[in-house]
């Protein structure tokens, strides 16, 4: 179907059923009047809007426990990282007061210091994408 102006210009009056049959000259395609095809698919979602309350009421609540339980799965794994990224930070402390009190050795502070930063950077981008999806 097209549209031109305000007006409906019907380009085809029925619509042609695909058979499983591929050799047409011993199977004939069944027509349908695409009107009444058109008035019928309408008609059935009509229906279902305006009587399957349930239907749609159970489809919703459905999809909002879908996406609860994939948000409880992500703050899980949010407070899991910011977890991490705190005991990251306090071994950093760690690792300068032991630097300050001479009981680490500067070549140990920097290997050390180098793991865990790269490690505190892992955790921070995980946290960043878990809280942006």
């Amino acid at each position: 179907m097209r549209i031109a102006g305000n007006r409906k210009i019907q380009s085809a009056t029925t619509l042609t059923i695909l058979s499983k049959c591929y050799d047409t000259a011993r199977c004939s395609p069944a027509r349908l009047d695409a009107n009444a095809v058109e008035h019928a698919v309408i008609a059935a979602l009509a229906c279902v809007y305006r009587d399957q309350h349930d239907l749609i009421a159970d489809a919703i609540a459905q999809a909002q426990a879908d996406h609860a339980a994939g948000q409880d799965g992500k703050r899980a794994e949010l407070t899991a990282a910011e977890d991490e990224l705190a005991r990251t930070g306090a071994a950093i402390d760690r690792y300068l007061t032991a630097f300050e009190n001479g009981t680490l050795e500067p070549e140990d502070l920097a290997e050390r210091l180098a793991e865990r930063k790269a490690r505190s950077q892992q955790l921070r981008a995980s946290g960043t994408r878990s809280t942006a999806t």
